[in-house]
């Protein structure tokens, strides 16, 4: 062969088609197929797998079957997981779960169970739930115990979870036995139902106080106009009486000479002199509402010498106005109480008395 024919017989080899066997060509398409499968079985898998898993309709506590559901669910946290005696918080929260996922029926409601574990004050001694008045509503809070609560001006809640405790004395599975929204109400109407001239429960020219002719007077429009004014300004409603009074021109308290006289006169008749403006005597009003009479209710403001929440006296079981902002350990009797002197163990409701829950070492703050 010459040179050129070398070089021609190359390019017949280069441009020679590839061939390739029936058997051979069998064998490279297996791969492909072989993928096509796994993928179809993986797909088929993950649809059985996709159906095995339950699906729930979405929760919505406000309303039935949900809303049973959840009180079902939360009974039974009420009576299998221990509030008081929890070691920790996150130990009560974590049996609280349990529970719920035991007994509902929807568990996408397991979550509305466990946020009111959550802000509850179990597993946390001493620790109290706080209602607080904000210009939105009342809010919970969950403090330290119930100083910190009373120094934010809020009021101590008798139930340990937030979801049950506001507006106090709240209603449900968290607060005292047999607290329900009416029981717990009628505490606050025998407050409303102490009606005196000094808190504006009585109106102008009422009959009131102890000494028979007593009359109630304030320095408002209405009471000029019915002719029961109090001319000072600065004077509260007072329950007055014309027995000893003086008549004599004055347009203010200080005018009259005796200290215990206040200053009063018919309509527009104050600094006139005549005998409608003078000085009149106070008149011992009914004893007002307290926390050992009962006209306060649990969880109120009492005695106004000392920072006073009206709690339950766990030695007799009487409402008793404590001085939380002297307030020490928690306590489930009284002999457990060291500091400060002559403190008594006292608890927001009865029901916690001897649980170590929501109670405190105190002194009684004088009403």
């Amino acid at each position: 062969m010459t040179g050129g024919d070398e070089g021609c017989e190359c390019c017949l080899q280069v441009r020679q088609p590839l061939r390739v066997t029936r058997g051979e060509r069998h064998t490279a398409m297996v791969p492909l197929s072989a993928r096509k499968f796994r993928l179809a079985l993986l797909a088929g898998l993950l649809a059985v797998l996709c159906a095995a898993v339950p699906s729930y309709a979405k929760c919505d506590p406000t309303t039935d079957p949900d809303k049973s559901d959840i009180a079902n669910a939360r009974a039974a946290v009420a009576a299998n997981c221990d509030c008081a005696g929890a070691t920790t918080h996150g130990a009560y929260v974590s049996c609280a779960a349990q529970q719920a996922n035991t007994v509902l029926t929807n568990k996408s409601c397991a979550g509305a169970v466990k946020k009111c574990a959550s802000h509850s004050t179990c597993g946390k001694p001493g620790a109290v739930t706080c209602c607080l008045t904000t210009t939105k509503g009342t809010k919970c809070k969950s403090k330290k115990d119930a100083a910190h609560c009373t120094a934010k001006q809020g009021t101590v809640g008798s139930c340990t979870s937030c979801c049950d405790a506001c507006p106090a004395p709240g209603s449900g599975p968290s607060c005292p036995a047999g607290s329900t929204t009416t029981t717990t109400s009628t505490p606050s109407t025998t407050s409303s139902t102490v009606a005196t001239c000094a808190n504006g429960g009585l109106g102008c020219g009422a009959n009131c106080g102890t000494c028979g002719t007593g009359t109630c007077y304030a320095h408002t429009p209405a009471c000029n106009a019915s002719g029961f004014y109090e001319c000072d300004a600065n004077a509260p409603p007072r329950c007055l009486t014309s027995m000893g009074a003086v008549f004599q021109s004055c347009g203010d308290d200080n005018h009259c000479t005796t200290a215990a006289h206040v200053c009063v006169a018919n309509t527009n008749a104050c600094n006139t002199g005549m005998n409608f403006n003078g000085c009149y005597n106070t008149c011992p009003e009914n004893p007002p509402a307290t926390c050992a009479n009962g006209g306060i209710t649990a969880g109120e403001k009492c005695g106004a010498a000392c920072s006073g929440i009206c709690y339950t006296n766990c030695s007799t079981g009487a409402p008793e106005c404590i001085d939380t902002g002297t307030a020490t350990q928690a306590c489930s009797i009284a002999l457990q109480c060291v500091t400060p002197a002559g403190s008594l163990c006292a608890a927001a409701a009865t029901a916690f008395c001897g649980t170590g829950m929501q109670n405190t070492c105190a002194p009684e703050c004088p009403e």
